[in-house]
């Protein structure tokens, strides 16, 4: 693994290393994983703009998504990093949490693109990847294209796409699933998800970069998810009026957001 230990981790995140290196040495193999766990793992920071501010870099709450978008930093061109995740709903055992992550790649399909657009094979390939990267982790985290989500995710994959949009974010490409089962929780919903798409550079489909751009959150369905929705359509109403040269009480609203510090 291409990591630079940036941080010191606990027991439990230097023996996951340790597998990594074991399961894909120096990406001999194209190799993808996402994981999730309590501390920080031993892979650079990405920075980004949060949506809304809060503690970390995405800030979930109320049954309300978070997102944190323009991300930067990381590692291999932004293929590897750490994303930080608040999520009190998470706590309740039996919760699912939901993360979205909008990917851009330069491959044989053409130059930087989103993984969703020019019938790319590179989005199917990337999640068979994800699901198959025996990696660890606290618990099993479960990939699949963002369009293509399972039904029963079809109101946080609305909300999902309605705050990106409201936000002027890039449209997500994966939906990652991670279920609360009796997890024992050390950080109350203190998150800490690490992305590695490097090991798919020069292996797969004619990749020659990719790029985690925008991540985002969001918990089990509640009334939060309706408000939301709600809330986007006035607000792309409102900015078709302002395109038109009438007002709109919103237009004079701007959702709150930050630069996330490290």
């Amino acid at each position: 693994m291409r990591f630079a230990l940036l941080t010191p981790i606990s027991p439990t995140f230097a023996a996951l290393l340790v597998l990594s290196v074991c399961v894909c040495p120096c990406h001999a193999a194209h190799s993808a994983f996402v994981v999730m766990g309590w501390d920080a793992f031993p892979v650079p920071l990405f920075a980004g703009t949060s949506h809304p501010i809060g503690p970390l870099m995405v800030n979930t709450g109320g049954g309300m998504p978070g997102f944190v978008n323009n991300l930067t930093g990381g590692s291999n061109g932004g293929a590897t990093g750490n994303v930080s995740i608040y999520n009190p709903d998470f706590t309740v055992a039996g919760r699912t949490e939901m993360v979205a992550a909008a990917i851009h790649a330069t491959d044989s399909a053409g130059p930087s693109h989103s993984l969703s657009s020019l019938s790319d094979p590179a989005l199917a390939d990337i999640v068979f990847d994800l699901n198959h990267a025996n990696i660890g982790g606290v618990a099993t985290v479960t990939a699949y294209a963002f369009a293509n989500a399972p039904a029963q995710y079809a109101p946080q994959v609305a909300a999902l796409a309605a705050g990106e949009a409201a936000n002027g974010g890039q449209s997500f490409d994966l939906l990652l699933t991670i279920n609360n089962t009796n997890l024992p929780l050390q950080q109350v919903g203190g998150l800490w998800w690490a992305f590695d798409l490097s090991g798919e550079i020069g292996q797969l489909d004619g990749i020659s970069a990719i790029k985690v751009t925008d991540v985002a959150a969001v918990p089990e369905p509640t009334a939060g998810l309706l408000l939301l929705l709600v809330g986007a359509v006035l607000v792309t109403r409102g900015h078709r009026l302002q395109r038109s040269g009438l007002t709109h009480p919103l237009d004079s609203e701007t959702p709150p957001f930050c630069r996330h510090l490290h």
